[in-house]
C-alpha cells in the first residue's frame, strides 16, 4: 500500500484504482504492489510505466490476460515472451497465431503443458515431426487414442509422421521414446 492510502481501501479493484491521482498511478513501487494483486490494473497505470519490463512481468505473472494491453514491441519480442511464459505459461494461449507458430515457443509450451499444448498450437505445427515426437514422448507414447485425436485435429499433415511413430512403437515399445525421430524414420 502507498503510504498515502489507508489500508482499508480496496485499491486492487480497477474501479477504485482508476480514481487515484495519476501521481499514485505513476509511483513505481506502489504500482508494482498493486499489480502483484491484480495484473489487470495494468491498463490504468501511468503511461511512463507501461514500457517498464518489470511492471509488465509483474502484471503478466498475476494475469496472462494483460498480454493484449502491453506495447506491440513486447508482444513480438520472442525473448520477452519466453520470460512471460516462464512466469505464467498461460500466456501461450493469448499469443496471436503468428507468434504462437514459433517453434521455440511451441516446444516451451509442450515442456510446460505436456501434450495439452498441442490443442493451442497452429495446425501447421503438426507437420513438424520433432514437435509431434516430443509431445508424444512426454505423454508416454503408447496412447493410441491420443494419436487418433492428433490425426483428427491435424488431418493429413500429421498422418504420415504419426504412422512412422506408431510403427516404431509397435516394433520397439517404450524404448522408442529414447530415440530421435530421425532414428525412427530410418530404422
Amino acid at each position: 500500500m502507498s503510504k498515502y492510502h489507508d489500508n482499508t481501501l480496496n485499491l486492487y479493484k480497477a474501479s477504485d484504482f482508476k480514481k487515484l491521482p495519476m501521481s499514485d498511478r505513476s509511483n513505481r513501487e506502489f504500482v508494482l504492489k498493486c499489480l502483484a494483486r491484480n495484473g489487470l490494473l495494468y491498463p490504468h497505470i501511468h503511461k511512463s510505466l507501461k514500457t517498464d519490463e518489470e511492471i509488465i512481468l509483474t502484471a503478466m505473472k498475476q494475469d496472462s490476460s494483460v498480454y493484449p494491453f502491453i506495447p506491440d514491441h513486447f508482444q513480438q519480442d520472442l525473448v520477452f515472451i519466453q520470460k512471460c511464459m516462464g512466469i505464467n505459461p498461460h500466456v501461450y494461449d493469448k499469443l496471436p497465431i503468428s507468434v504462437r507458430s514459433n517453434r521455440q515457443l511451441v516446444l516451451l509450451a509442450i515442456k510446460v503443458f505436456g501434450v495439452d499444448a498441442l490443442w493451442e498450437m497452429p495446425a501447421t505445427m503438426f507437420a513438424d515431426v520433432e514437435i509431434m515426437f516430443y509431445a508424444l514422448s512426454g505423454h508416454g507414447g503408447s496412447n493410441t487414442d491420443l494419436w487418433d485425436c492428433i490425426t483428427c485435429g491435424a488431418g493429413s499433415v500429421a498422418e504420415k509422421n504419426l504412422a512412422i511413430m506408431q510403427r516404431a512403437y509397435a516394433k520397439e515399445g517404450d524404448s522408442m521414446l529414447g530415440k530421435t525421430f530421425e532414428d525412427l524414420k530410418h530404422g
